[in-house]
């Protein structure tokens, strides 16, 4: 052996480490509760300081790690114990792993401020002084989740409406739920298209907790359809990887039907008014009919022509209000009069915006206040009506 001398004033060393007493009575660890997870798996880390009874401790702040590659959530603060002479306080944080491979925590820190006293003559003087404690670090090994897969955990769905029948325009309420236990906040905004549906859908709304060393919670996200026929809601599904089967699973709701009735106050079918016929032409004069009365005749046919052309001269119209000026004006909630106006959607930019204002103060909680007086005055402008066109029944 090369140098005995020196190998053996490092086996002294060591040894005097591992007996020497700590100069410091603080103890501040890091420990999670599993050394392997998958991407996506939620993991607990739980956060120990410790110090003895009779130190006197006027201030102490945590500085956490900077958590690579993670997605972090704070978890609990423990109730403070004393234990065998000591102060324990415990702090959670669930954090997630986004991508697979050895991933490093680095320690975090405690920063504390003992109080220390001096005695000065008669005079008693306290002072801080300032302390930082590492924590240790700690590594995880991180799977990856089956290819096209991005949820972890294990789940149940279900969708209800608040009714599976309504009137025209009126709207149907969907209810999304998701339970279970994973990355439930890696669930994205659910997306319905509809092709006879109007469709406004709420952000999602997810409440999770901590339990037996799992993330369990509720993902819950609502919409609304607005229809003037009848329609489905399509099969909604959720696919993630079960930790318990090893397998990837999708699960769906069903298909639901919602008939819409024709609303008795909404806008009538177009219908035109038939206008009076022409007047038939005069019949010809019999043969051997005597000229002069045949001038007679043809001076009384000209005035009675002529009468029926002063008659029918074209005459200065006043305005005459249309049914449908005339229910919006007396619309008494933005339901009502989005029931009316929806029909003459798309027929003016300045019509649609209103028509997107009602459907934001019903459905998305809009304060978007109507002039139904005004809307109703100028609703011609926003919708042509040609003076053929001006009797149709709106």
């Amino acid at each position: 052996m090369q140098n005995p001398g020196r190998y053996f004033m490092l086996l002294l060393l060591l040894v005097t480490l591992a007996t020497a007493k700590t100069d410091t009575p603080f103890a501040f660890t890091m420990e999670t509760d599993k050394t392997e997870a998958y991407v996506g798996e939620p993991v607990k880390i739980t956060f120990t300081f410790s110090y003895p009874i009779d130190l006197q401790i006027a201030e102490a702040n945590f500085a956490p790690p900077t958590f690579h590659d993670f997605w972090v959530k704070p978890g609990r603060k423990v109730p403070n114990e004393i234990k065998n002479g000591k102060h324990l306080y415990r702090l959670e944080y669930i954090v997630t792993p986004q991508r697979a491979g050895r991933l490093e925590i680095e320690p975090a820190r405690m920063d504390i401020g003992i109080l220390k006293s001096k005695q000065k003559n008669t005079l008693r003087m306290e002072r801080v002084k300032w302390k930082s404690i590492f924590s240790n670090p700690v590594s995880l090994e991180v799977r990856p989740l089956p290819e096209n897969t991005t949820l972890f955990g294990d789940y149940t769905i279900r969708a209800a409406v608040d009714r599976n029948s309504t009137k025209a325009n009126e709207p149907v309420n969907l209810t999304l739920t998701v339970e279970g236990s994973g990355n439930l906040e890696e669930i994205g905004d659910f997306v319905i298209k509809s092709e006879r549906a109007a469709v406004y859908a709420d952000k999602p709304v997810v409440r999770t907790h901590f339990d037996k060393g799992l993330m369990r919670g509720t993902f819950t996200q609502k919409f609304a359809f607005v229809a003037d026929r009848n329609f489905t809601i399509p099969a909604l599904s959720l696919t993630f990887f079960n930790p318990k089967t090893k397998k990837v699973r999708t699960i769906r709701t069903v298909p639901i039907p919602v008939a819409v009735i024709p609303s008795a106050t909404g806008p009538a079918a177009p219908r035109l008014e038939k206008r009076p016929g022409s007047v038939s032409p005069a019949l010809p004069a019999r043969h051997g009919t005597t000229l002069w009365i045949v001038a007679i005749a043809g001076a009384f046919a000209a005035g009675v022509l002529l009468t029926l052309l002063w008659l029918r001269r074209p005459k200065k119209r006043r305005h005459k209000e249309l049914p449908v000026e005339t229910a919006i004006k007396k619309a008494k909630s933005d339901k009502a009069l989005l029931a009316l106006l929806l029909p003459y959607s798309g027929k003016d930019p300045r019509l649609d915006r209103i028509i997107s204002e009602l459907e934001e103060n019903l459905y998305r909680g809009g304060a978007h206040r109507i002039d139904r007086k005004k809307l109703a005055a100028q609703f011609k402008k926003y919708v042509t009506i040609s003076p053929d066109d001006e009797e149709i029944l709106l």
